[in-house]
């Protein structure tokens, strides 16, 4: 059976995650890259994933959000100023997120990583590009998806691909002057991966996998793959009451609240419904905290929880709410990561 691991985007949520997968190593003593073929994620579920690809700890991804998390989302007065309160430019820069990334990539490229994992374990990251086109002709913009199995992607540095797939808009600045956070158009990249995986397409160009440069996917069996999904918590808020539409005829001003949640929220239910379609029911795990739920702490409960995470005492409280969730599915977890 051939298995996919799947991370949302979520910003410092990713903290949820982080704390499944350490879960799954100590209670199976198996990394990660031992269980699944295919790793996808998106923006923060991304630099997951990149750890991931080049074998940083499952708990010191963990604390990566414990401990670095007020240091990525650092703020000051002078950019308030100069940015008139972030109406005028991004609530944060991303220069201690380059420090970090920098520190845990160095220069390995996706070309080392194909290396290190000979081509036996790939790993796939989203990003969404402003101006795709390499010449003057005009394209629309579009998702990036990197992937350690293609050549075109060789050169690709894993510290770049970090920063490139989680440039929230509003909350950090355009990567390069063309790149933007991945979750905007993939922010559950489940059905990404799957594409990928059971794809046998084939090309006229000799740019895909290393081990056959004419084709697109892996060709995969969908009857024997499997998918562990993991998100970063919800409170089921996104949505409008009724009671609030009125008559319905809105404009920019009505809009404008709800626009940035329709954006993400609508890729996460099209790629959670398509893979549902797709895969039989026993071959699918979605986990997904719900923060509106019994089980979910008090400080936690029905509170929109923001990406910038900085509290160390909320991020605890994740913390210990990610490992309530993963016992209470750790059957469920073990009967996908464990079953062929």
């Amino acid at each position: 059976m051939n298995k996919i691991l799947s991370i949302d985007g979520g910003g410092a949520r990713g903290i949820i995650p982080a704390v499944i997968l350490n879960h799954i190593f100590n209670d199976t003593g198996k990394y990660p890259t031992e269980i699944f073929d295919v790793m996808a994620g998106t923006s923060t579920g991304g630099i997951i994933a990149l750890g991931l690809s080049i074998g940083v700890p499952t708990k010191d991804l963990v604390d990566l959000y414990l401990f670095k998390s007020e240091k990525i989302f650092e703020d000051s007065f002078w950019d308030n100023l100069t940015d008139v309160s972030h109406l005028f430019g991004a609530k944060y820069n991303n220069t201690n997120l380059g420090k970090i990334a920098e520190g845990y990539f160095k220069d390995f490229t996706l070309k080392d990583i194909h290396d290190k994992h000979e081509g036996k374990k790939i790993f796939m990251v989203p990003s969404f590009t402003l101006n795709p086109s390499k010449t003057e002709k005009k394209e629309n913009f579009r998702p990036v998806v990197y992937n350690s199995c293609y050549i075109k992607h060789k050169d690709e540095k894993l510290k770049d691909i970090a920063l490139r797939t989680s440039a929230a808009p509003t909350y950090l600045p355009i990567v390069e002057k063309e790149f933007i956070d991945g979750g905007v158009a993939i922010n559950h990249p489940a059905l990404s991966a799957l594409s990928f995986a059971v794809s046998e397409n084939i090309s006229s160009k000799s740019k895909y996998r290393y081990d056959a440069p004419t084709h697109k996917g892996l060709g995969w069996d969908i009857k024997k793959t499997k998918i562990l999904s993991l998100g970063c918590g919800t409170a089921n808020g996104t949505f409008v009451d009724k009671k609030n539409v009125d008559s319905g005829d809105w404009g920019l001003w009505q809009w404008r609240s709800h626009i940035a949640d329709l954006m993400i929220e609508s890729n996460v239910q099209c790629s959670e419904y398509y893979v549902r379609q797709l895969l039989p029911k026993d071959h699918y795990l979605r986990l997904q905290p719900d923060f509106s739920t019994d089980m979910c702490p008090s400080e936690l409960k029905d509170v929109k929880i923001v990406l910038d995470i900085k509290n160390v005492d909320t991020l605890e409280i994740l913390r210990d709410f990610a490992s309530d969730f993963y016992e209470k599915n750790k059957s469920e977890i073990m009967r996908i990561i464990e079953e062929d």
